[in-house]
């Protein structure tokens, strides 16, 4: 359903307030296009655990700035782990 709702408040809804880490993991997310825990740590050159933790921050904002994908092997611990995605915002209500 298509509602009237001024420009700003479109823009208030698509912006992000994020903290540096969380932009550093999302723009890792972006360019790995998919990713685990241990491939943007890996590609950041971070701990696991602090790449896990900015990403749970990550998934419970509202909207979600990433969205769960898959479950799969992954490449780099050979145990079942979830894949993320950033998520795309133009396909949202507005």
């Amino acid at each position: 359903m298509k509602t009237a709702v001024a420009e700003t408040s479109i823009n208030a809804y698509r912006h992000l307030c994020l903290n540096e880490q969380q932009a550093e993991v999302l723009a890792a997310i972006r360019v790995l296009g998919v990713g685990c825990i241990a491939d943007v740590a890996a590609h950041l050159g971070w701990e696991r655990s602090t790449v896990a933790a900015r990403m749970n921050e990550l998934k419970k904002m509202e909207p979600p700035a990433i969205i769960e994908v898959h479950k799969r092997k992954s490449k780099t611990t050979r145990i079942l782990s979830e894949f993320w995605k950033a998520a795309n915002f133009k396909d949202t209500l507005f």
